[in-house]
Parts: C-alpha cells; structure tokens; sequence
C-alpha cells in the first residue's frame, strides 16, 4: 500500500537523517555536485537556491563560484544532512544560509526562512534566483510537476535557470528490484511512483515543460561507478542490502516470513533481468535536464 505524503515525507526523513554521516563518502555523490557546478553555468554574483542540498555538495560549491556578492540557499527535509552541511559551511568559512523543510512546497519554507534572518541581502520569495539546483531527488516527489511549477515563480525571468536530473533505468539496479519486489509484496517503496515516471529521458523532459519551463539541454551523463552482481550471489547481495542499507531495511524483518518471501522475489527477479547471463552490469547515468524560464511565462 502506497504511503500518504505526510508518511513519505516522515520516511524519507528519516532515511537521510541515518546516512548522513557517510553521505559523503560516497563519490558518485561528490562527483555529480562537481558536474551539477558546470552544467549550472555559474558566474559571481549570482543567487542560487539548492533544493535537496543534502550536505551542502552542491550549495558550497554555489556559495565558492558565486562569491561574496551571491546569495546561495540550501533547503533539505533532513536535519541531519543540514547539520552535516552547515558544519562544513563553518570549516569552510562561506556564509550559505540552510534551512529545513519539503522542497514541494519550497515556497513556504523560504517564508519562513525570510522572517527568522536579519542578514540583509537575504534572498526571499519577493526575490529572484538565477539558478535554481536540484540533485538526485525529483524521483522522491509525489507530484514533480506540481513542484517544479511553484518553484518557477522564484527565478528570474525570463532566462532563471533549472538543473535536475533522475538516474537512468538502468542507473540503480538493487532499487529496481526492490521496487519490483514491494509490489508483488503489496506494498511500496519511496521511489516507487518516481522510478514508474521516468522510462525515457523524454519523460524528465516532458516534466519539465508541463511545468512551463523551455527545455535548453537534455542529456544522458557518464558512468559515475560500474557494479557486477553475480547471479550465484543474488541471495547474499539481498542480505547485505537489507542488513546495511536502511532504504532497504523494510525488508529485513522476519515477522510473517516477510524477509524470506521478499528474498525469494528478488532472486527470481535478478534471474529474470539477466536473460540467462551469469551476472548484471549496472552504470550508474543520470538523464539531466537544463531548463529555462522563457519570455512568455506565467505564475
């Protein structure tokens, strides 16, 4: 059964609360925010907001490229991720301004941002961005282009500027899976409804302009990391999954034999996808779009 939003959101909290003391050990992570600052096009002085900043990878970057004269903002769901981003932000000496809350509504959370800051070049909803940036998250929103549109009012126009992305289908082979395993279980998974949206690159492109944005790019990235699963190792690459992984860890419980039925499904599965082959390639892509606010728009 299909979380409600106020559960996802709760989920997806606490999901990113447990991984952010090692978010950023992982360097697909800190190599896509390193790629997210070219295709973003920065240039001093500019204001950039950062939807899903998880630990500020991409939002310092902003804060360095922008420069004193640039006001750069992270909004992120999890507090720990915040934490985590403005520890880094004080090492690093770069003023960024964080704040918590759900980036569907990122409207409200700036509100609400605006009334608790005295820091005088503060960008608020009254303002304009010129960039705004958004990793690896669109796949966690219940109604993409239901957001995409209310952040729309917060860029300059014509010409604020939108850069998101979602992995390719092929991109993270054990959240497939799994998605395909809650099903047969009926149950689901946060990125169920997001990973269903988006078979074809033209899906995130089709988002993006139902939303009201001109699409300026569209693109299928590097392999960021390569991954062999071998099929003899279905059963442990499931345990190690579900024992480590707390986006998997639903899975992990032994009450009605839920653990044992849901292993079951993802070796048959894995067996299914690899068409009689001994092993599974995955590449970790992601299908990136830049966009723009054109001359024409409306709020």
């Amino acid at each position: 059964m299909p979380l409600d939003a106020s559960s996802r959101l709760h989920s997806i909290t606490a999901l990113y609360d447990a991984r952010s003391n090692t978010y950023d050990e992982n360097h697909v992570h800190v190599d896509q925010a390193r790629d997210y600052l070219v295709w973003a096009g920065l240039r001093p002085g500019q204001n950039v907001l950062d939807l899903a900043c998880g630990t500020g990878l991409v939002t310092l970057g902003a804060k360095s490229t922008v420069g004193d004269s640039g006001v750069v903002v992270g909004v992120d769901v999890s507090p720990g991720m915040l934490d985590e981003g403005r520890r880094k932000a004080d090492r690093a000496g770069l003023q960024v301004r964080f704040l918590e809350g759900d980036i569907q509504h990122v409207d409200e959370v700036l509100l609400v941002g605006a009334s608790t800051t005295s820091t005088a070049n503060e960008v608020t909803p009254s303002n304009s961005f010129d960039v705004i940036t958004c990793a690896s998250a669109l796949i966690l929103l219940d109604d993409p282009v239901d957001a995409l549109r209310r952040w729309k009012p917060l860029l300059k126009r014509p010409g604020g500027k939108l850069v998101t992305d979602v992995q390719t289908r092929s991109a993270n082979l054990l959240m497939n899976v799994f998605r395909h395993v809650a099903g047969h279980l009926g149950t689901s998974v946060l990125w169920d409804g997001g990973a269903a949206r988006y078979e074809a690159i033209e899906d995130l492109a089709s988002v993006v302009r139902d939303a009201g944005y001109h699409v300026d790019r569209l693109f299928e990235t590097r392999a960021y990391a390569t991954t062999t699963y071998k099929l003899d190792e279905a059963g442990e690459i499931f345990d190690r999954a579900v024992d480590e992984k707390e986006m998997f860890a639903q899975f992990a419980g032994t009450e009605g034999g839920v653990r044992e039925r849901a292993k079951a499904l993802f070796v048959q599965r894995m067996n299914d996808l690899s068409g009689g082959k001994d092993s599974l390639l995955e590449e970790t892509r992601f299908w990136v779009v830049v966009a723009s606010v054109p001359d024409d728009t409306t709020t």
